[in-house]
């Protein structure tokens, strides 16, 4: 399903973030597999899918961490694509990540379900990294209704803070 929807994005001038289990397996002919794979379609994929939303305090943190220190020493000399997580968004989850995975200033990626919160977490770290991708919430859930002009407004003013991207979720 990720193939097609490469090369469908790629017709509309889109990259696309991936998800592959092989690029992240502990077997280098996995990896190989992988990389293989997806050779005919690398210039359009933006990133490796890695997951989202892991807790650094959660026994899931140093599975992320062997993995993308795997993509980023093993597939991303081969390929060229960073390996990419959406972050809790709060600043100790931030500065950890950093902290365990330097290589994450070249895309960091947040999602804060309070919006002050994720203004202010923009204003922070948009310095800090190369590009930073900050979430901007787009369907009902809990309290939170977005309507198109108030999802427009938040990625007008996610922009202006400071993020280069914006994940629409």
């Amino acid at each position: 399903g990720y193939m097609r929807a490469v090369k469908i994005n790629a017709k509309a001038g889109m990259k696309t973030v991936v998800y592959d289990a092989r690029i992240t397996s502990s077997e280098p002919e996995q990896r190989q597999a992988a990389i293989d794979f997806w050779a005919p379609v690398l210039p359009w994929i933006a990133a490796w899918d890695m997951g989202d939303e892991f807790d650094p305090a959660g026994p899931d943190w140093p599975i992320l961490v062997e993995r993308w220190n795997t993509v980023m020493e093993q597939v991303y000399p081969l390929t060229h694509v960073l390996p990419y997580t959406n972050n809790l968004g709060s600043a100790q989850v931030l500065d950890q990540a950093l902290a365990d995975m330097p290589s994450m200033a070249n895309l960091l990626s947040f999602d804060a379900y309070d919006i002050e919160s994720s203004f202010a977490l923009a204003e922070e770290f948009s310095g800090q990294v190369r590009d930073l991708m900050c979430a901007v919430n787009g369907i009902k859930h809990g309290p939170w209704t977005p309507s198109p002009l108030g999802v427009t407004q938040q990625m007008l003013d996610h922009r202006e803070l400071g993020c280069t991207k914006i994940l629409i979720f």
